[in-house]
């Protein structure tokens, strides 16, 4: 049972009662796209009118990128897991479980390292096009770019994530 995982454990059980739900969240995303598979999508993620997923559901596995409106800034987009959806067992699911509980600790405070980041080193140098995983533009589930405070609504545009940032 997941609920007696050495991860799920240190992040139940960080330190000055700081416990750690974004890195939780993050487990437990990956623990039912790995075991049943479907469509996860956070708390703050609002679906469009007359809008659905099933134009990606012949993909075995989608993610999309998140707008990166830094100034002067040099990063590539980033794939963000607010919205992902896999079958149940993706290869890529279990690796990047598997990384996660290698590398990283449920009550340190890598948040970042441990999911956006390791799913777009991992989903890019590994997986782009290969495998029916799909990699959609910022437009498809991240029109509102938080650091900027633009809003980019397209036709392909399926729901739109808040950034409420409610972990922080």
């Amino acid at each position: 049972c997941f609920k007696d995982h050495p991860y799920v454990q240190q992040c139940l059980s960080s330190p000055h009662l700081k416990k750690r739900w974004c890195k939780l969240s993050d487990f437990l995303r990956m623990h039912y796209l790995l075991v049943d598979g479907g469509i996860y999508l956070d708390a703050d993620v609002e679906m469009l009118p007359n809008k659905n997923f099933d134009e990606l559901l012949d993909a075995k596995m989608f993610v999309g990128q998140e707008q990166y409106a830094t100034p002067g800034s040099v990063l590539e987009p980033f794939y963000v897991p607010a919205v992902v959806g896999a079958e149940q067992g993706y290869p890529f699911v279990q690796r990047w479980m598997d990384e996660v509980v290698e590398k990283f600790r449920g009550d340190d405070d890598k948040n970042f390292e441990s999911s956006m980041l390791l799913m777009t080193n991992r989903y890019v140098k590994e997986s782009v096009g290969i495998s029916g995983m799909l990699a959609l533009p910022a437009d498809y589930f991240y029109p509102y770019c938080h650091e900027a405070g633009t809003v980019r609504i397209t036709d392909r545009t399926i729901c739109y994530h808040h950034f409420m940032k409610s972990w922080i």
